[in-house]
């Protein structure tokens, strides 16, 4: 049975007292194991297939032994999209997965939005051949029955863990919506159908409580996140989450319907992690396993398997010169990127559309440089969608690019990578964001019909691009991955070039703050914003005539440069909380001779930054990095204020002036004492971005 939470602190501290005074009674006694007779519950979410990660399953199965013999009772579960992603998966339609995970020993398991991507057919059929239980209370066919079990009690060294699963209803628009016609996700209910499986499972004994969902934590989701959701729960002790790919160190506490705690836990993805919950008498905790301890046993069947498909992996398919940048974020659910533009164009060059548009949610990893291989082609682009053509009006075009900006300037899998056209995203406005679109460097016309390729699963609705759905194919013209291979190979001689170094300016996305809209500095900080250097002080808001401190100049520098701070762990100054968020960067920008403080061991990071100190910090930057003042040097500056530059600044307001980085005001003053703003930073740092005066 549950008990209460407070009785454990209380034991343990009169335990801590007992052993420091009792030590060397049990000097040679045997250590007990740390989980000794507690619940240990290993999940991994989100795996898409990839067997041997950094841990992988060989792991799951090592640690889940490892914990048996600690005389630990152990359940291993699974938050979903695990049978789908590379060549070891597809290839056999999730049968190897599920083969994999069957020698593992898992205990449950729920369906994620992938899992469903062979066909809804197909999943119930992997489902008959799965050692454990596939679970899911909202997932429902055409009679409203649940298609698997939606939740079950399980036995663990004598308690119950009654276990719930949770799929989530952007599984309509996020496998290819094909693939769950006739069945339903129950979004308006969701809440009610998982707190009905609650109720029961107490009813029939349960001393513990998990959800094990697959909802996740991206904004996208609202309102179906494992945070919507848990709040509209009672009863509810751990909610294992997948989805987002979120890495919960030691999980997250979320308040329930009633203001209770509940523990959500989440592992990353492709099991760089394993999670790991002990549920151990009052305490339940989370932390994640990072150590491989591989077993034997499931490692040689995965190598079995994937020695059979790796002569096809290793063909080289296509090469490339440059890094191909398939991050997510930042990266093709956020902004254009040359990956993304590289697909668009593979989209618009085999089916000789007017535009082409893919969904970034639909490129899963980077292309590093070198030789493409089939299976890395796979891994970029694992869902085999096929490239298609739909005749469409300049106006639902428009919509299609609302739609899939409309999380910008934060993620989303259906942001739009384009070819054939470019469009800013004016993501201030809450309303007609996409502005000045071009089709092939002519103005969108909203009457005329274009011809667009896209892939099959955006052409039917999926990431809710549902004005695609209403219009008919045209031509079908074979894989995308195909479509980029026979593009790369006819088009660009074989090879990806300089040409896609750069993402290529179709999309410009302008920052969401509602006062820069006429400012004279909105251009730099528009800069500052897609530069990732500094951003607004809310989610609309960016004070461009507040002033900049001292700590956020440094960090702006530190960010510039690319500085890793994560070594520093003690500061030079008095006033500086290592720990803080500039805390590492003024320790940088110390120890590099940028900046220096005040006196009497004091950096004064709060205080404004004064447009000399800034002069001077970002000309010893430009030493630093090799580009600043070598030997004898001067210039005649004609401030009608020199006298009031201080001596210690005047080599730095040289250079900042000579470099055409800082100038005065239009009174020809300099101002050496006034204190820089947001603005002029933004201005003075993208003059230094740009080069300037070089």
């Amino acid at each position: 049975m549950k008990r209460q939470f407070k009785f454990l602190s209380i034991v343990m501290a009169i335990a801590m007292m007992f052993s420091l005074q009792f030590t060397y009674a049990f000097a040679e006694t045997a250590e007990p194991s740390e989980t000794a007779g507690s619940i240990v519950i290993l999940h991994t979410n989100d795996v898409h297939s990839k067997v041997d990660g950094a841990l992988g399953y060989a792991s799951v199965k090592g640690w889940k032994d490892y914990y048996l013999a600690e005389d630990a009772a152990v359940l291993v579960l699974d938050a979903g999209d695990a049978l789908h992603g590379y060549p070891i998966a597809n290839l056999s339609r999730g049968e190897n997965i599920v083969e994999i995970m069957n020698a593992v020993g898992y205990t449950a398991m729920t369906p994620g939005n992938h899992d469903f991507n062979y066909g809804t057919a197909r999943l119930i059929e992997l489902s008959k051949i799965m050692e454990f239980d596939l679970l899911s209370a909202n997932f429902t066919d055409a009679m409203g029955d649940a298609v698997f079990a939606p939740a079950k009690i399980y036995d663990a060294g004598g308690e119950s863990v009654g276990i719930v699963g949770i799929s989530t209803p952007e599984t309509y628009t996020k496998t290819n919506p094909l693939n769950v016609t006739g069945y339903g996700f129950n979004e308006t209910e969701l809440a009610a159908l998982v707190q009905e499986q609650i109720d029961g499972l107490i009813a029939d004994g349960a001393d513990y409580i998990v959800a094990l969902g697959h909802l996740g934590l991206d904004q996208e989701s609202v309102p179906y996140r494992s945070t919507d959701i848990i709040g509209q729960l009672t009863g509810l002790d751990v909610f294992i989450d997948g989805h987002s790919h979120t890495t919960l160190e030691n999980g997250q506490i979320v308040k329930d319907k009633a203001g209770n705690d509940v523990l959500l836990a989440q592992a990353g993805t492709q099991a760089k992690a394993i999670g790991k919950i002990v549920i151990e008498d009052d305490a339940i905790t989370a932390s994640l396993i990072t150590e491989p301890k591989d077993d034997a046993a499931v490692k040689a069947l995965i190598d079995a398997n994937m020695a059979e498909i790796q002569p096809m992996l290793d063909e080289v398919v296509a090469k490339t010169d440059i890094e191909l940048d398939g991050n997510r974020d930042p990266g093709v659910r956020t902004q254009e990127t040359n990956l993304g533009d590289l697909a668009a164009d593979a989209l618009k060059y085999i089916s000789g559309a007017d535009v082409a548009l893919t969904n970034g949610g639909g490129i899963r990893t980077t292309v590093d440089i070198g030789d493409i291989t089939y299976g890395e082609l796979n891994s970029v682009f694992p869902f085999g969608n096929l490239v298609v053509t739909i005749d469409i009006t300049g106006a639902d075009l428009l919509a299609a690019l609302e739609h899939g900006t409309k999380s910008a300037p934060a993620a989303s899998g259906g942001f739009p990578q384009v070819a054939g056209m470019s469009y800013e995203i004016h993501s201030y406005l809450d309303t007609g964001r996409v502005r000045n679109v071009l089709i092939n460097g002519e103005p969108l016309n909203l009457e005329k019909t274009y011809t667009l390729a896209t892939n099959d699963f955006t052409q039917v609705g999926g990431d809710g691009y549902a004005m695609l759905a209403e219009y008919a194919v045209t031509g079908m013209f074979g894989a995308l991955d195909e479509a980029l291979v026979e593009y790369i190979d006819e088009g660009l001689g074989g090879t990806v070039g300089s040409s896609y170094a750069e993402p290529q300016g179709r999309i410009v996305v302008l920052p969401p703050y509602r006062d820069i809209i006429s400012h004279w500095a909105k251009d730099s900080i528009t800069t500052m914003f897609e530069e990732r250097l500094f951003f607004g002080v809310s989610a609309t808001s960016f004070q461009p005539d507040a002033a900049m401190t001292r700590a956020m100049f440094v960090t702006v520098l530190g960010r510039l440069h690319g500085a890793d701070v994560s070594g520093y762990n003690a500061s030079g100054f008095d006033d500086v909380d290592i720990a803080s968020w500039y805390g590492g960067y003024v320790e940088w920008a110390t120890v590099n001779g940028i900046v220096s403080g005040i006196g009497g061991g004091m950096f004064a990071p709060a205080e404004e930054i004064t447009r000399e100190q800034m002069a001077t910090m970002l000309t010893n930057y430009c030493k630093y990095i090799g580009k600043g003042p070598q030997g004898l040097w001067a210039i005649q500056m004609s401030y009608n204020d020199l006298d009031k530059i201080s001596p210690w600044a005047s080599d730095g307001v040289m250079f900042a002036t000579m470099k055409s980085y800082i100038t005065g005001y239009p009174d020809g003053s300099f101002g050496p004492q006034a204190n820089a703003t947001r603005a002029e930073v933004s201005v003075i740092l993208a003059r230094f971005l740009a080069g300037a005066s070089e």
